[in-house]
């Protein structure tokens, strides 16, 4: 390594075939105001070198404020033998490279953060469709999502998603939980006498897909709620296929 003066130095032009000294900068560090390099060189010719007459600054102010960076030459190959060409195209370690990792990192994070904040905004915004709609709105469309999944063989993640918020939803109303957080909801309905098996068994389907899923059981927690003398009576119509099955392919 060696410490030079001024602006940033780099090897001067030359042809490695007439050449005596063939010099590469393998690194550049900050120096105080100065840089501090790390050098290899190749002696082409016998005798002493300075190896600042091969660099040159690279605001284009030649070398003449450089000290002597004497070395010396032997030859350890006969005339007959070709001389060794020196070419690397090895990208140099530049100072600031830290800096520029620190700040790709830093977008990096940011740009998961947007996501992460956008998928938040997306499920309280279907939150809070579900929770505006009336029960046999909702029993309705619990209905559809399960009905598709039946005939499709599967869902979306989205409409896994949009399934669970829907049933979730139906039964916080149903036992007037609103006023606990979404945890506090999901531990209350899972000790439930009629909603827990509900969840259990909808989680089951969604996600382990067991050996078989009768549809109207899934269906009928909810059902027989809206039957309730608290609720308007909606009507579920009989499904043609009866069960799902784990052979149907999962989203």
């Amino acid at each position: 390594q060696v410490v030079l003066p001024g602006p940033e130095v780099q090897p001067r032009s030359a042809d490695p075939r007439t050449t005596p000294i063939v010099i590469r900068i393998d690194a550049v560090y900050p120096h105080g105001d100065d840089f501090r390099y790390d050098l290899t060189w190749f002696g082409l010719e016998p005798g002493q070198h300075n190896l600042s007459d091969y660099l040159e600054h690279q605001d284009g102010s030649g070398h003449a404020d450089l000290p002597a960076i004497l070395v010396n030459v032997t030859s350890i190959i006969t005339a007959a033998d070709q001389l060794p060409a020196f070419h690397d195209q090895r990208p140099r370690v530049r100072a600031g490279g830290y800096r520029v990792a620190m700040i790709a990192a830093f977008v990096v994070w940011i740009a998961g953060l947007v996501v992460i904040l956008g998928l938040r905004r997306r499920q309280t915004t279907n939150a809070s469709v579900v929770s505006a709609a009336s029960p046999r709105d909702r029993l309705r469309e619990i209905q559809e999502l399960l009905q598709r999944a039946m005939n499709q063989g599967s869902l979306s993640a989205s409409e896994k998603a949009d399934l669970e918020a829907r049933v979730v939803a139906f039964w916080r109303d149903r036992r007037q939980l609103s006023q606990l957080t979404t945890q506090q909801t999901l531990a209350a309905l899972r000790t439930d006498e009629e909603a827990g098996p509900l969840l259990t068994l909808l989680e089951r389907w969604l996600y382990d897909r067991p050996s078989s899923v009768d549809l109207q059981a899934l269906l009928q927690p909810l059902h027989d709620a809206v039957r309730s003398p608290s609720a308007s009576v909606v009507s579920v119509p009989p499904s043609n296929n009866a069960t799902l099955s784990a052979t149907e392919e999962s989203a």
